[in-house]
């Protein structure tokens, strides 16, 4: 992964920016209708979103974990290891304390 990118990415994932977009969105989320939501347009870099898309597998190019109940018809990986680099770093991101925090900031859900 080039720098670039990881600029990028930790740029729109800044602690501050987050909790203050949270704590300015937090009473929209809850009273949105018909059940509380928040729509965050352009909320990550587009040439990062691409980057995941153009090197995400395949459902027949790693092995895929399959749910075909009813209710559900899914695929989903075991490993994230699986997925390529921005994927994971993507990955990482997301399930970091810092977008958690923003998270339950923004949803009031600990």
């Amino acid at each position: 992964m080039d720098n670039k990118m990881d600029s990028k990415l930790n740029y729109c994932l800044d602690p501050e920016k987050l909790t203050n977009f949270a704590k300015d969105n937090c009473e929209a989320y809850a009273q949105a209708e018909p059940f509380p939501h928040i729509i965050m347009d352009n909320f990550f870099p587009e040439d990062i979103l691409d980057n995941i898309l153009n090197e995400f597998p395949k459902s027949d190019e790693i092995d895929w974990q399959k749910f075909e109940a009813a209710p559900e018809k899914k695929l989903a990986s075991k490993s994230e290891i699986q997925m390529g680099e921005y994927t994971r770093f993507f990955l990482y991101k997301l399930n970091s304390s810092t977008f958690l925090n923003f998270l339950e900031t923004l949803t009031g859900i600990d």
